[in-house]
């Protein structure tokens, strides 16, 4: 087998957890045993931004215990015996030289490996669950696991993988699901509204940039405050400071760029309007939200226009080059220092504000719109996902695996 694929790509590391199973509830007073845990199994550490949001999505039969070390399989409290094991990964293509690129393993694991790691869960002897790859395209994969699941066990398992790529989305109500894009589903009819939701998608994606590039801004007068203020504690009569480190310059850029990025910024709400798109009559496609991060860059903007080096820059930094080279107008120079300060300060912390509460919107808008984008998929529907489960028929020219039921 060539080096394998992962249908993602990043790779981030991850971090462990696991549920315990000993805890207390309190039922009309008396004390009584936690019920018995489910397992989802995170099989690497990888993408820990996507895998974390894949265990947010609700399974069927699938909760409280949770491992991020496959290798920890032995620490796990028994299962009950109608629950489920979902496997949290990857799915890994293969590099064949000629043919169709099909997915060979989940995580790195092969099948042999993963029927393995199934067999290890702890779980009743008549156990009844099913085995869920929960990745990309992981049918591929589907029928060899329970297959050899069959050979390590001598008992039929029904394994469910994905047809295709999935995303995590999230609807409104912060419930994520996975979905697959409407365009894999040519057959299909997508929603009405599909190519307004992809502009959404692009816009709010392009919002945030945006936002960092205005801490850049906001960096860079900060650098100003403090090189005006060393420069004023000094008795060297050196006007050049400023002229040697590019402040006329950058702050002639920097005054473009800001109106530039307030322009793309506003298209958060714009495209309401501006899009030629078909959208849902009395859908608020989240509006309220986009306002609000709209509004939280309007108040930065507002501060940032007040610092006068923006309107004034050449005259402020003369200002306070002369009354440096003459000491008697220093308080001068301290004055324009104080306000230029007070003014940076203010923009700052408009700043702050935007990214603190502005952060959690966006990521909410932006799985919003990506989960209006999806085919929500049903796992357990036979004609959403890929379900095998197979077992061996012996015959005269040897085992033939067929499906069971």
């Amino acid at each position: 087998m060539q080096p394998s694929q992962h249908a993602s790509g990043q790779k981030t590391a991850a971090i462990a957890s696991k549920a315990t199973a000993n805890d207390m509830e309190s039922r009309n007073g008396i004390s009584m045993p936690a019920p018995v845990q489910r397992v989802k199994i995170k099989l690497k550490n990888e993408d820990k931004h996507l895998l974390d949001k894949l265990r947010d999505v609700p399974v069927v039969n699938a909760g409280g215990q949770t491992l991020n070390d496959p290798s920890g399989v032995g620490t796990l409290h028994e299962i009950g015996i109608d629950e489920n094991i979902i496997f949290e990964g990857h799915g890994y293509y293969d590099n064949p030289f000629w043919g169709e690129k099909k997915v060979v393993e989940q995580g790195g694991i092969p099948p042999d490996k993963l029927a393995k790691l199934a067999r290890d869960v702890p779980k009743p002897k008549n156990w009844t669950g099913h085995i869920i790859l929960l990745g990309c395209t992981t049918g591929d994969i589907t029928e060899q696991v329970s297959i050899e699941y069959y050979k390590l066990t001598k008992s039929a398992v029904k394994v469910i993988g994905t047809q295709k790529n999935i995303k995590v989305g999230t609807g409104w109500d912060d419930v994520s699901f996975v979905g697959t894009d409407w365009e894999a589903y040519p057959g299909k009819t997508p929603p009405a509204d599909l190519a307004f939701v992809r502009e959404l998608l692009a816009v709010t994606r392009a919002f945030w940039p945006r936002v960092m590039e205005l801490i850049a801004v906001i960096s860079q007068l900060n650098e100003l405050k403090e090189n005006i203020k060393v420069y004023l504690a000094t008795e060297v009569r050196d006007k050049k400071i400023f002229e040697d480190s590019g402040f006329r310059r950058d702050f002639k850029t920097t005054t473009s760029n800001v109106t530039t990025l307030f322009a793309q910024a506003e298209n958060i709400i714009k495209i309401d309007v501006t899009s030629r798109n078909h959208q849902v009559g009395g859908k608020q496609y989240g509006y309220n939200e986009r306002k609000q991060l709209h509004d939280w860059m309007v108040d930065t903007m507002d501060e940032l226009r007040k610092i006068t080096c923006f309107t004034m820059p050449d005259q402020v930094l003369f200002s306070i080059n002369i009354a440096k080279g003459n000491i008697d107008d220093r308080g001068v120079a301290i004055t324009a220092y104080l306000d230029l300060a007070k003014q940076v300060d203010d923009a700052s912390n408009a700043v702050d504000i935007l990214v603190a509460q502005g952060s959690p919107v966006w990521h909410k808008l932006l799985s919003y719109f990506l989960g209006l984008g999806l085919k929500k998929i049903d796992l357990a529907n036979p004609a959403e996902a890929v379900h095998k489960k197979k077992g061996p028929q012996e015959s005269f020219w040897g085992t033939k695996w067929i499906d069971v039921t």
